[in-house]
């Protein structure tokens, strides 16, 4: 990137200059200097070798396994190839490759070859030429050489070696300068004798030769077209006498001392400058730098000029703003400009007046007393003192202005004394002059007469006016409310209207109506004030100052410094009244003097006829050249430096695996941008943790905690230094890691949880299977003493009872004559008696276990043969499976349920066939009763209780009770089949202590 160059007409205190010490961080004696490919400043020092992206110095730590060969550095000089090439005082040389690799070239032995670096130069054929204190020594095809007068240059040091943009190669002993002849190998004198401590060019390509308060050109004996100097040059290494900057300014550390700065040096014809003589500015105080004992000079891509001293690292750049540096103001002031181009400017408090220049030369006072200045809608300059306005529209002597000057006297008083009167607000609309009296309050001039604005029907409280055509002017109060001036008719906009901006603070009336308020700004729109929306809201609080110049771009004087706006941001903005407004900051690091100026009650922004911008601010006046200005800030590439745990640190280009256990890290970044590097900011957004990108601010460090193990993808981006930002993947950079899981968060881990949680979960459940089988079986046997009680009361009381009757009543009937007609009655009604006592004992039998017969297939083949007995149906029963031992209250249940089922079937089903099917597996058992009747009416299942149909019922609720499955099929109502299902670990005996490996071994 070329760099932007620093303005000839500023002087040196008005650069932004900021200096950095060891309570900075900065390493103190930088004996070398370098700007790297990749944008890293890096600096050498005896201490170490250090790198510094324009916020924090690091120093600089080799790959593991390589070292530099010792901490005392000398030379540092960065190629085109983006590698570094490293020499030390005590011997030796290193080349730090792109790759990040360290590699040597030349070790600290014995025979000390090389001796201290000063400079270096590769040629064109990839050979390196070294200056040291050996000699000029030259390193080519892995082999060493000390060039000497056998090859034309004679010495025992070698102080400097250059390679221009010819390709021509220059060296010098100190006492004469020497160049490479490439017909013959040798070197011959190139043109300059005596003392050369370096070898400098200007931007035109000429190669200068620097003593300390002197610089010599030299002659080129380059034949063709002359060409610049070569790009990047003043990075390739630091310079310790002078440098010209990419504009041609001169920057000089030998003047005897400190820093000069000659303005446009390099465009002089002389061969020979002297700094100190020609120096326009100069810093030789000792609060001035950080010391006046300076090493090295040195301009970066940017543009920006680096000092080293003993004492630590200074930068100079441009200010956006250039102060006027008005002695003797008090901050009150007034600007405007006259016909001939002139910037005015008046302090209300003292009466003084001053004339600026463009060229940064001191303002010139004026022999006059004037509160306020300004123009009228024509241009003309309005004055205004103690008695008048003065009407000013040219003129240079004093006859000239008295001949274009109109003076018009200020409103009389009640009382009929003139005294001077202080004008703190003065604005002419072509028809009436509108004027503020510190002291009487505001008036309006129409037709030659003055009222006040109590007469002229206007509030109080005017905070700030401007004026829109011929007899009209917008006038702002300090209530929030705003009036519209039209040739005598109003149009009011009460404080609401202006959605709650605060007392008025400027306004601009032009095509576009803007009102500026203590705390933000509207715009007139189809009659409607819309507010701006910023994303931060408070740099439009407090304007002052509205300004729209010649390319349509808007300029804002406010609280936080001067707010720019592009003239497409403004239009997307007011096309679409939601959306955040894209701004620039021109703040303090641009050398804004505080806020802008809130007692002048006029505008605090103004532009002269050559487009330049003055604002004036609570610590002065300040002017902006538009076409001056940087370029736009590009957005900056983040380099990521390392991955760091409480343990240790991993460079981001590694395969990076964390310990098992991390949970606690940071990553470090950083981006290389040394103009404004506290205005950049970053976003970053961690891949498996974060939903989304996270504002990092100028934070160079994204902490994290509480992560367990997995893969994870960092993302980091930085905006430019006017803040803005491009979400293109070119900006992102990014890095993966890994974190190892610890023991209990390996997967094959939490498998043997799950299972052993799944093995309790069983164990529970089997648990609770066995509690619910022996609560059961308790309640069963209870159940079964209780019928069986039921059952021998029922027959020893009431069956016996009966019988006993039956008895006494048959032997009464056989004393009875055979032909008493009662007799045959009473026999009877005996037979059904006895019927009634079988079926009695029946069903008190029924009441009883079915144990005297456990085997259920055999306990409804007996009720199935007798009833088969006397009649033509077909009875079958089949087993499938191994038969197995049934629960026995599973038994009982299934066996009643089955049992109705077989007597239904045989008295209604009016079959031919009826099979029962009993199947045994280890998951089930299933039951099933089939017969090829006429099957069963839909409505006497559906409405069996209601219908008296108790024994279907009966089957259901024992169905329920025990947990089984019952199902009734009638297919095409040809027949009718029953199935009763019980899952195996219910219907089995003793099945509820068999584990799951108990059962695959005993199938096994």
């Amino acid at each position: 990137m070329a760099a932007w160059a620093l303005d000839p007409d500023v002087r040196l205190q008005d650069f932004n200059h900021v200096m950095w010490t060891s309570k900075d961080g900065a390493p103190a004696e930088i004996t070398s200097m370098a700007q790297t490919k990749d944008g890293w400043l890096w600096l050498g020092t005896p201490s170490g070798l250090y790198r510094f992206d324009g916020m924090r110095f690091e120093l600089y730590q080799p790959p593991a396994g390589s070292s530099l060969l010792n901490s005392r550095i000398s030379e540092l000089a960065a190629q085109d190839n983006g590698e570094l090439w490293i020499g030390y005082v005590r011997g030796g040389l290193s080349v730090l490759r792109q790759n990040g690799k360290l590699e040597h070239l030349a070790l600290q032995d014995k025979d000390n070859l090389l001796g201290g670096t000063y400079t270096l130069a590769l040629d064109t054929d990839g050979s390196a030429w070294i200056a040291n204190g050996r000699g000029l020594m030259h390193f080519s095809a892995g082999k060493w050489r000390r060039v000497g007068e056998e090859s034309g240059f004679p010495g025992v040091r070698a102080i400097n070696v250059l390679l221009d943009q010819y390709g021509q190669l220059w060296a010098s002993n100190g006492e004469k300068l020497y160049l490479l002849d490439r017909a013959s190998g040798k070197f011959r004198p190139g043109g300059v004798e005596g003392i050369s401590w370096g070898l400098i060019q200007s931007p035109d390509g000429r190669l200068w030769s620097a003593e300390r308060d002197k610089l010599r050109l030299v002659p080129s004996p380059a034949a063709g077209p002359t060409l610049p100097r070569k790009p990047g040059f003043n990075q390739i290494e630091g310079h310790g006498t002078a440098i010209f900057d990419s504009d041609g300014n001169l920057w000089s550390l030998k003047c005897p001392r400190g820093l000069c700065f000659v303005p446009r040096a390099g465009d002089s014809p002389a061969t020979q400058l002297l700094p100190s003589e020609l120096a326009t500015d100069k810093f030789d105080q000792p609060w001035q730098m950080t010391t006046l004992t300076t090493n090295l000079l040195l301009e970066d891509r940017e543009g920006n000029i680096w000092v080293a001293t003993q004492a630590g690292l200074e930068r100079f750049r441009n200010n956006k703003l250039i102060p006027a540096r008005i002695p003797g103001s008090d901050g009150f002031l007034s600007m405007a400009s006259d016909a001939d181009g002139k910037v005015w400017i008046a302090d209300q408090l003292t009466g003084k007046a001053w004339n600026l220049p463009m060229s940064g030369t001191p303002p010139t006072e004026l022999p006059l007393k004037i509160y306020t200045v300004t123009n009228d809608i024509n241009g003309a300059l309005l004055l205004a003192g103690p008695r008048g306005i003065e009407r000013r529209r040219s003129g240079e002597t004093k006859d000239e202005i008295q001949d274009k000057t109109q003076m018009t006297p200020l409103p009389e008083r009640s009382d009929g004394k003139t005294v001077d009167e202080v004008v703190s607000r003065l604005y002419d609309d072509g028809v009436n002059l509108w004027v503020t009296l510190k002291t009487r309050g505001s008036f309006v001039r129409r037709n030659e007469h003055w009222s006040s604005f109590k007469e002229a029907g206007l509030p109080d409280g005017l905070t700030l006016a401007a004026v829109a055509g011929k007899g009209q002017i917008w006038l702002g109060f300090n209530d929030g409310s705003l009036i519209f001036y039209d040739n005598g008719n109003l149009m009011k906009y009460a404080a609401a209207d202006m959605l709650g901006i605060g007392a008025i603070t400027g306004v601009q009336a032009g095509q576009q109506i803007i009102v500026a308020g203590e705390k933000g700004i509207v715009t007139l729109r189809q009659g409607r004030f819309f507010r701006l929306q910023l994303d931060s809201p408070d740099v439009l609080r407090n304007v002052t100052g509205l300004v729209t110049t010649s390319n349509g771009d808007h300029w804002f004087n406010g609280a936080r410094g001067v707010v720019h706006i592009l003239q497409a941001d403004w239009k997307r903005a007011m096309e679409n009244p939601s959306s955040p407004l894209r701004y620039e900051l021109i703040d303090v690091l641009e050398g804004y003097p505080g806020e802008a100026a809130t007692g002048t009650w006029m505008s605090t922004t103004f532009v002269n006829r050559d487009g330049q911008l003055w604002f004036a601010a609570t610590g002065g006046i300040v002017r902006l050249d538009p076409a001056k200005q940087r370029p736009q800030a590009r957005i900056p590439k983040v380099e990521i430096r390392s991955v760091n745990t409480e343990q240790q640190r991993y460079a981001a280009s590694e395969d990076i695996l964390l310990p098992a256990g991390t949970s606690n890290f940071h990553i470090e970044y950083t981006t290389l941008s040394y103009a404004k590097p506290e205005q950049v900011r970053f976003r970053y957004w961690l891949e498996g943790a974060d939903r989304s990108w996270k504002e990092a601010g100028a934070r160079r460090a994204a902490y994290f905690t509480n992560l367990g193990p997995g893969t994870y993808h960092f993302n980091v981006m930085a905006s430019g230094e006017d803040g803005m930002w491009d979400t293109g993947t070119s900006t992102i950079s990014s890095v993966s890691f890994r974190i190892a899981p610890t023991m209990v968060q390996t997967a094959w881990f939490k498998a043997l949880c799950a299972i052993a949680v799944l093995l309790v979960l069983w164990w529970l459940y089997r648990l609770r299977l066995r509690q619910v089988t022996r609560l059961f079986d308790i309640k069963h046997k209870e159940r079964l003493a209780e019928r069986e009680r039921i059952s021998r009361e029922l027959h020893d009381t009431l069956l016996q009872s009966v019988q006993g009757l039956v008895l006494k009543i048959h032997g009464a009937v056989r004393r009875l004559p055979q032909q008493e007609p009662m007799r045959e009655v009473i026999e009877g009604a005996l037979n059904n008696a006895d019927n009634i006592i079988v079926e009695a004992r029946d069903r008190v039998s029924s009441l009883r276990s079915v144990k005297n017969c456990p085997d259920l297939a055999s306990a409804l083949d007996k009720v199935g043969q007798s009833l088969v007995q006397g009649s033509s149906i077909q009875f079958d029963i089949g087993i499938l499976g191994e038969a197995r031992t049934l629960h026995p209250v599973i038994r009982d249940e299934v066996y009643w349920i089955a049992r109705e089922a077989l007597i239904n079937a045989f008295n209604h089903a009016q079959a031919t066939r009826i099979d029962i099917g009993i199947t045994y597996t280890s998951r089930e058992m299933r039951l099933s009763i089939r017969d090829n009747g006429r099957g069963i009416p839909d409505e006497t299942l559906r409405y069996a209780a209601a219908r008296s149909h108790w024994g279907i019922v009966g089957m259901q609720e024992r169905a329920a009770k025990i947990n089984a499955v019952l199902r009734y099929q009638s297919p095409d109502k040809t027949g009718t089949e029953w199935t009763i299902v019980l899952p195996g670990r219910i219907a089995y005996e003793g099945n509820e202590g068999h584990t799951v490996w108990q059962r695959l071994l005993k199938r096994a």
